[in-house]
């Protein structure tokens, strides 16, 4: 599927290369997937039991994620709109009596579960000097669980503090770095990576960018706690329009 998305990304820069590229500098889309791997807890109201992601319902390995991100750029100012979307599916054996959400589960039941995550972001940054951007993330949340056809969900806002860094090794390489967190608070977020964005060779319209993505969400409410890990490559293209 992602190399599908690279080829048609790719085509779409090529097209854009047909008009001048000094009329597309003001705004970009990102377009990338992510490959990686999940691990946490979830717990529901009159639970006595909390659920690991991965020893409970065997939700550690994720399929494939995209993600696509709309800036708007000023002199110094930058705004932002991000979403992803994560979907996990898993089937365990269970090796021990459980109590969940009132509704017990006898030991050597299947247990089949999914987790839905959209996560949608609303982003500004500052530019205080070259390479060096801060700012500010409103980020919302919507969290989908199921247990047997028994459906659970949550929705939630969480601000956060951001950082981006973008260090220039040559004219058509650089090394960038952005920080997302909630440093206080029962709910937060912190969404950080760090890669390298290589120009392609249409001047100034599109680049590739590679990673590593570290993702945390703990959500901490009276009805419904979920506490999610992540952690995986990236890779995906810049577009300048």
């Amino acid at each position: 599927m992602f190399l599908r998305v690279l080829i048609l990304v790719s085509l779409f820069s090529i097209s854009l290369f047909a008009f001048s590229c000094d009329a597309f500098t003001k705004n970009t889309i990102d377009i990338y997937e992510n490959r990686g791997s999940m691990d946490g807890f979830l717990g529901i109201h009159n639970s006595n039991k909390i659920l690991s992601l991965e020893n409970d319902l065997n939700l550690k390995q994720s399929k494939d994620h995209l993600s696509a991100k709309l800036q708007r750029n000023f002199k110094h100012h930058k705004f932002g709109f991000k979403f992803s979307s994560f979907n996990y599916s898993g089937k365990k054996k269970l090796t021990k009596d459980i109590i969940f959400n009132s509704e017990a589960f006898a030991k050597a039941s299947m247990l089949q579960s999914r987790l839905s995550l959209k996560w949608a972001r609303g982003s500004y940054r500052y530019k205080v000097a070259q390479g060096v951007l801060i700012g500010a993330d409103l980020n919302g949340i919507r969290a989908k669980f199921s247990l047997n056809n028994k459906h659970y969900h949550k929705h939630i806002i969480i601000p956060s503090l951001a950082l981006d860094y973008k260090f220039d090794l040559a004219q058509d390489l650089a090394i960038l770095t952005k920080t997302s967190l909630t440093p206080v608070g029962k709910n937060r977020t912190l969404d950080s990576y760090a890669g390298l964005a290589i120009k392609l060779p249409f001047h100034h319209c599109s680049c590739l960018n590679i990673g590593y993505q570290v993702s945390h969400i703990k959500i901490d409410k009276k009805d419904f706690q979920n506490e999610l890990d992540y952690k995986g490559f990236y890779a995906g293209i810049t577009i300048g329009f």
